[in-house]
């Protein structure tokens, strides 16, 4: 079987191929049918121990966060949510005058504070991608988490910052809309 996607939904492919390839076990003799595929989601990308499609660790703050009304640029690139995360203890987080609204992540070092958000796996190209098409003043950088782990993350220019509003005090976007 041949399993085709979109450009930069590797992901959906492989969660295809990995459903069509599963060999389940044989069925008891007294069950009388197949056995069910094993329970819960099947893990993204699986080709990675493999040498297969790269996923790329992607730390989100603000407007991309799951829920959020920027969401659908990663799904769009077929990019997986994958778990919470905070940046270590040295950022700020300003509210910038975008439209739509979104926050800008700084790295000031001592001083700083760890902020809420997510990380999202993308594969490689889809990333490209993802930075081609990127507005200003927004940037991707190397952020640090709080478990001492990098991951490719969004941030801002210096000059948007310094003219948004300081949020770092809220610990994250979500909190800071709450607040408003």
């Amino acid at each position: 079987m041949t399993v085709l996607a979109r450009p930069f939904h590797d992901a959906v492919a492989l969660d295809l191929a990995r459903l069509v390839a599963v060999q389940p076990e044989p069925p008891a003799e007294s069950a009388g049918g197949a056995p069910p595929l094993p329970d819960g989601p099947l893990p993204w990308p699986a080709a990675i121990a493999d040498g297969g499609v790269r996923a790329v660790e992607l730390f989100v703050a603000g407007a991309h966060l799951a829920g959020q009304p920027l969401e659908y640029e990663l799904r769009d690139l077929g990019a997986r949510w994958d778990r919470p995360a905070r940046t270590s203890a040295a950022y700020a987080l300003h509210a910038l005058g975008t439209v739509p609204a979104k926050p800008g992540l700084v790295r000031v070092g001592a001083g700083g504070a760890a902020v809420e958000g997510e990380v999202w796996l993308v594969s490689e190209g889809a990333l490209g991608r993802f930075l081609a098409n990127l507005p200003a003043p927004m940037t991707l950088g190397r952020v640090e988490l709080s478990d001492g782990r990098w991951a490719v993350g969004f941030g801002c220019t210096q000059e948007a910052a310094s003219a948004g509003e300081d949020i770092t005090k809220y610990g994250g976007w979500r909190a800071w809309l709450s607040s408003r």
